[in-house]
């Protein structure tokens, strides 16, 4: 590791150190970071005593750090340890250690041909060629949710920009890999990405969050996506990295009319994961819908948080979050829904459902209705059981062992969620890695 390298704690930034993070080049950065850094030291991390982080620590990230100038020149990538998960697309994007615009970004990412109509650069680089529609939306950030987007902020040049312009439909995804090569304990990641798709535009994404190393990282990841009138955009989320990493990931969507958003939150990995999407629909006849997948074993902790803002009329969301717990896993999910007093002809549900296998596992479901306008049709429901023992009798009725039956029951549990995906390719890669996990979970 190259020594020059800054290095100091949340900590030490919490209580007046680091002010070198708040400092760059271009004027609206600059501004952000400022705020940024005002609000960190006023707030701090969220504590158990704040109502949205109710059921989930995260006070022993203290003591984490995290490093200015940081640059990937001097990185040796082990690509014994930490190889590339498969790439399905032809376009891919490979962040390491957090950052994007390093050497070995470019090496590894394949950005050489792409659609005609997309525009795929670092944040930094567009600054630099002074790119108004990225300009327009910085300026224009909505406020600070916590103290992990604002960290975000402090690291945002390292970030991705990709722009889609009016009308254009990729069929094949656009591929995000992240992975971490840290080779220490302790320390933060802060990926960034700002997607802007204009009127028109559809296309999927897939983020996925790799890596296989032993070291206990935060990554701590924001996803910024701004959908134009009549544009549709598929978000996939896949985590699945080593035990040991915290990760908080924040998404934040800005939906105009007639937008379609549909995000898929998958996941496996981590001691602690968080998952924030927040969705605002500002227009009508805008659609959401939100999804999410997760298997969690030993003392793993995983926590789903939503936000959807109905705030025009005539808008319709949906959530479906499916949960797989065994040994002493934790489940948490808080689905919060707005309904603003304009937003007349609101459409909204809401499902939580969990599956408990083993009788030492937790799941704690938290539904948030605010609704302030009168003509609306808005419901929620949570179920948390074990596998239902009419099916297993069936099953084993008809010759099929009981370990086998149990499998069957559960993968046809998740299929709930994978069935939802509309798109083949990455259902295929997802659906694998869930039968591999949980046959993971039936060998120990």
């Amino acid at each position: 590791m190259n020594n020059s390298l800054k290095r100091i704690s949340f900590k030490e930034l919490f209580t007046g150190l680091g002010e070198e993070f708040a400092v760059s080049d271009y004027k609206y950065l600059n501004t952000i970071k400022k705020q940024s850094l005002a609000f960190i030291r006023e707030n701090k991390l969220p504590t158990l005593k704040n109502e949205e982080w109710q059921y989930t620590d995260v006070s022993k990230l203290i003591d984490y750090n995290i490093e200015s100038n940081k640059t990937l020149d001097d990185t040796k990538f082990d690509n014994s340890s930490n190889k590339l998960p498969s790439i399905i697309s032809p376009v891919c994007i490979v962040f390491v250690n957090g950052i994007f615009n390093g050497i070995l970004n470019k090496d590894l990412s394949k950005l050489q041909n792409l659609p005609d109509g997309i525009v795929i650069e670092s944040i930094s680089q567009a600054m630099k060629d002074e790119n108004e529609i990225l300009s327009s939306h910085l300026n224009d950030l909505k406020k600070t949710k916590d103290s992990f987007t604002a960290l975000n902020n402090l690291f945002i040049e390292n970030g991705i920009f990709i722009h889609i312009k009016k009308n254009i439909i990729l069929n094949e995804p656009i591929q995000i890999i992240y992975i971490n090569n840290t080779g220490e304990d302790s320390l933060s990641q802060h990926p960034r990405n700002i997607i802007i798709m204009e009127e028109g535009a559809k296309a999927y994404l897939l983020e996925e969050y790799y890596g296989k190393d032993s070291y206990s990282t935060l990554i701590n990841s924001l996803t910024e996506i701004k959908l134009e009138e009549n544009s549709e955009l598929s978000y996939y989320l896949l985590q699945h990295e080593n035990n040991k990493t915290f990760h908080i990931s924040t998404v934040s969507v800005q939906q105009d009319r007639a937008s379609k958003f549909s995000s898929q939150t998958i996941s496996f990995g981590g001691d602690v994961t968080r998952n924030n999407i927040y969705s605002d629909l500002n227009k009508d006849e805008a659609f959401c819908s939100m999804n999410g997948i997760y298997i969690i074993n030993d003392k793993q902790h995983l926590d789903n948080y939503t936000h959807i803002s109905h705030i025009s009329p005539n808008c319709t969301s949906s959530q479906l979050y499916h949960g797989i717990l065994t040994d002493e896993g934790r489940g948490v999910f808080t689905g919060s829904i707005l309904v603003n007093k304009d937003a007349q002809k609101t459409v909204s549900t809401q499902s939580n459902n969990s599956l408990m296998l083993s009788e030492d596992s937790r799941v704690d479901t938290k539904p948030q209705l605010k609704i302030y306008a009168d003509d609306v049709q808005c419901s929620h429901a949570a179920t948390i059981g074990q596998i239902d023992q009419d099916s297993l009798y069936y099953l084993r009725a008809r010759g099929i062992d009981l370990d086998n039956a149990n499998k069957m029951l559960t993968l046809a549990f998740s299929q709930k969620i994978t069935d939802l995906f509309d798109n083949k390719t990455i259902k295929d890669k997802v659906e694998k890695l869930i039968t591999k996990k949980m046959k993971s979970l039936k060998e120990k």
